[in-house]
């Protein structure tokens, strides 16, 4: 089953400027533009202001232990793991972009075939 993502306009023409960016990877442009054109797109004050968007912050809960981690999706050249930026184009940020608040989501962990399920419990205010 495909899962709905969530987007408001101006996410939508950020990815369409990322997917078409040839400095972009060949695999990653065809992953921005199956999410481009599977998204649900509305305006920010709708029930986006519920699903994880571009440089919107979001409250994960890893699902075995518990902790907490604030994250938020932003272009890759503002991307920082230390300091909650994940890039858009990264297998988390691909898996968490549009997630509604409530969602559970299964996050690669690098270098390995094992994953991470991680719950998007809240998205914060901006």
């Amino acid at each position: 089953m495909r899962k709905t993502v969530f987007l408001t306009p101006s996410d939508i023409e950020r990815l369409r400027a990322l997917a078409a960016d040839r400095q972009t990877a060949a695999l990653q442009r065809e992953s921005l533009r199956h999410v481009i054109d599977g998204a649900v797109v509305g305006a920010p004050a709708s029930r986006l202001c519920q699903a994880v968007t571009l440089d919107t912050p979001f409250l994960c809960i890893e699902a075995q232990h518990r902790e907490h981690f604030v994250w938020r999706i932003v272009h890759p050249e503002e991307a920082d793991f230390r300091r909650g930026k994940l890039s858009v184009l990264s297998p988390a940020g691909m898996a968490l972009l549009g997630a509604p608040a409530g969602r559970h989501v299964r996050l690669p962990v690098p270098g390995g075939a094992q994953s991470v399920e991680v719950v998007v419990h809240e998205i914060l205010p901006g």
